[in-house]
């Protein structure tokens, strides 16, 4: 499956991105905003792994994510996509980002309404949420302005290099989405 934004081309993860994704999950701003997934990664087998295992998740419905493209470089430039997805409540937790060098550009905009667009029409879901840590406004200030809004606040529910930290649980309704 392959989906298409303005600015981005959203496809599955393939073996050829693992190398591309472990590097950059590792990468100090990247790591700081994913939680634990980037701490338990060793190598890149463990990413070749990761990748392996997402058709099969596919067809549980566990999780769906996507390798975010650069439509006119065609270059992979992030990962966005939905965990813990539940169809019979029609809801997902939705993650993203992107490298450093795209940030404030448009592209993970451009992916992650993509995401929003297949969740709402395809899925029929009605409520996508996500949740991001406090010493990251700048991604909160992104989903709100995609539409989420501030639904609650977890006091030090994320642990991040030995220190506890809050998080922002944000909510897009299908009735409040504006696609």
């Amino acid at each position: 499956m392959i989906l298409k934004g303005k600015k981005v081309i959203l496809r599955y993860p393939e073996l050829k991105d693992a190398k591309w994704f472990f590097v950059n999950i590792k990468k100090p701003e990247i790591a700081a905003n994913l939680g634990p997934a980037p701490k338990k990664l060793k190598s890149v087998k463990d990413e070749i792994k990761w990748v392996k295992s997402q058709p099969a998740k596919r067809r549980k419905k566990e999780t769906l994510n996507f390798a975010i493209v650069d439509k006119k470089t065609k270059k992979l430039i992030g990962s966005c996509g939905f965990n813990t997805i539940n169809l019979d409540e029609k809801y997902v937790e939705a993650g993203w980002w992107t490298a450093k060098q795209y940030w404030g550009k448009g592209y993970a905009q451009d992916a992650v309404k993509q995401l929003i667009k297949y969740g709402f029409n395809k899925m029929k879901l009605n409520r996508i949420e996500a949740r991001m840590f406090v010493y990251n406004p700048r991604s909160h200030k992104f989903a709100k302005k995609l539409g989420f809004k501030d639904e609650g606040y977890m006091r030090k529910r994320h642990l991040f290099k030995g220190k506890f930290y809050d998080e922002y649980l944000v909510g897009l309704l299908r009735k409040e989405w504006k696609g």
